[in-house]
């Protein structure tokens, strides 16, 4: 059995070309879309224009792998320094400093990346049938050969931004961080969403930007494709692979926000509750004043409202944000069809289509009850599963593992999206009506709800679910196990 080069070259460090592994480090955060020009099929001889020049392009001729492992070795480095930092400064000792520094480099960055580039080796490359696939090199060559390797080399590049954000940047900023002020909430999200932003969108150059959200609006207001695969490889034939982007900046620039808004709301209206709770309990004398007993948990019904309260609230960003966001990915191809230059032009042209509340916010009836019922389900499935879990197994909350918090927290994703996605149809297809007279189609929420049932039928609400579903699951994980982990590191 021939072994791959990445493993003939794991100890041969005069061959590692650590020069290019730093350039990929710099513009991973800056320009990443270079990097997967730079690595992204390696055909020629040439290096790409602005990169250094790399004998191993030579060595790994038609192959998406780079069998390179300097990028490897240079951030497994940086993740033990930074492991080290984190346990000098919070561990109990030398000995557990050396620990953290382990996990921090063999689970959170090694296992984890091996983890995520398994998965994404089968789901590319068998569940959308994207490439016939290789392990570490094409068997046969050709452009359609996706190796394991190269999903290796995308997941270590996409944690790149992880490390910077969440283990570096957060532990300088730890002591604004640690305190109990909604600056301090806001930051600490905020920095978890960069890092989660940053991967997924590296994630999506590295496979040619996965199609998810706008095969999802596409297949919600036009019926011209048969399925999410028709309808990927149309926009990638027709458009090309910057379509895939089209809109993401908005959602990019307002995610940190609307998700400190939804939490925030969350934990107010939670707090509340329990007050509430409290406060019809039996009161205790004590000193010759009453004290209030124990804090009382809420019901589930208490969990649904004050998930559906957090989307209310959480309505005000998202409306003017989504409206932006699908208008972008609808509007014609090519820039003698374009309708908005870009997101500050769609900005402004839907003010003045007649005017704020008509224009930038339409929708925002039908993605009221969107957000009432995706969000009161959303939290409501977490906390019964987390709630279940530590019944069924006599544990506390803060004891149980982080794999299972992702996993619930996937489910909850999922169920987010199943009990809430009619509204999102409609809300998608009011959003990508025209504006007076003939232009316009739909005369309100309920016409459009009606409309849908007599042309497309009850199949008609559920038109692009499954890219919908797919992007759900790891999406909504990587948010409450951030989110769950972060407050119990506050709460030590």
């Amino acid at each position: 059995m021939r072994v791959p080069p990445f493993f003939r070259r794991l100890f041969k460090f005069t061959s590692m070309d650590f020069e290019t592994a730093v350039w990929e480090m710099t513009q991973l955060i800056v320009a990443p879309k270079k990097v997967f020009r730079n690595i992204y099929y390696h055909q020629s001889q040439k290096s790409a224009p602005g990169s250094p020049t790399n004998s191993l392009y030579t060595e790994t001729k038609n192959s998406y792998h780079r069998a390179d492992p300097a990028f490897t070795y240079l951030l497994s480095l940086f993740f033990l320094l930074t492991g080290l930092a984190w346990g000098l400064a919070y561990a109990d000792g030398f000995a557990h400093a050396i620990q953290v520094a382990l996990v921090f480099v063999l689970g959170h960055f090694l296992a984890s990346s091996l983890l995520v580039s398994t998965l994404m080796y089968f789901l590319v490359g068998r569940v959308l049938g994207k490439r016939r696939q290789g392990l570490f090199g094409p068997p046969s060559g050709g452009e359609e050969t996706l190796e394991f390797g190269y999903c290796f080399d995308v997941a270590i590049r996409a944690f790149l931004p992880v490390w910077a954000f969440l283990y570096v940047l957060q532990f300088l900023l730890m002591p604004l961080i640690a305190q109990d002020y909604w600056v301090s909430n806001f930051f600490g999200n905020t920095m978890y969403l960069i890092a989660l932003s940053y991967y997924l969108v590296i994630t999506f150059l590295g496979y040619n930007g996965q199609p998810f959200d706008i095969v999802k609006v596409r297949l919600q207001t036009t019926t011209n494709y048969t399925g999410a695969l028709d309808c990927a490889s149309q926009i990638l034939k027709n458009e090309g692979a910057a379509a895939f982007y089209k809109g993401t900046l908005t959602p990019l620039i307002g995610i940190g926000a609307c998700v400190s808004v939804q939490f925030g709301a969350f934990n107010y209206a939670r707090r509340a509750f329990e007050a509430q709770n409290a406060a019809k309990q039996p009161h205790s004398l004590g000193s010759g004043t009453s004290s209030i007993t124990a804090t009382q948990p809420l019901s589930y019904g208490q969990y649904y409202a004050a998930g559906a309260f957090a989307g209310l609230a959480n309505t005000v960003l998202s409306t003017p944000i989504e409206h932006i966001r699908i208008r972008m990915q609808t509007q014609p191809h090519g820039a003698a069809n374009r309708l908005y230059t870009g997101p500050l032009d769609c900005i402004a042209k839907l003010s003045r289509s007649p005017n704020i509340a008509r224009g930038l916010y339409r929708g925002t009836a039908v993605t009221l009850l969107r957000e009432a019922q995706a969000y009161g389900f959303w939290f409501l499935t977490f906390e019964y599963l987390m709630q279940q879990d530590a019944q069924r197994n006599k544990v506390l909350r803060k004891e149980i593992p982080t794999w299972k918090i992702a996993a619930y927290g996937g489910i909850a994703g999922e169920m987010l999206w199943i009990t809430s996605y009619p509204f999102d149809v409609v809300k998608s297809k009011m959003q990508t009506d025209g504006f007076g007279g003939e232009a316009q189609r739909y005369k309100s929420m309920r016409d459009a709800f009606a409309q849908t049932w007599r042309q497309e039928g009850m199949l008609g609400f559920w038109r692009g679910v499954g890219p919908t579903l797919l992007r759900a699951m790891p999406v909504s994980a990587g948010t409450f196990a951030v989110v769950e982990l972060t407050m119990r590191f506050i709460s030590q």
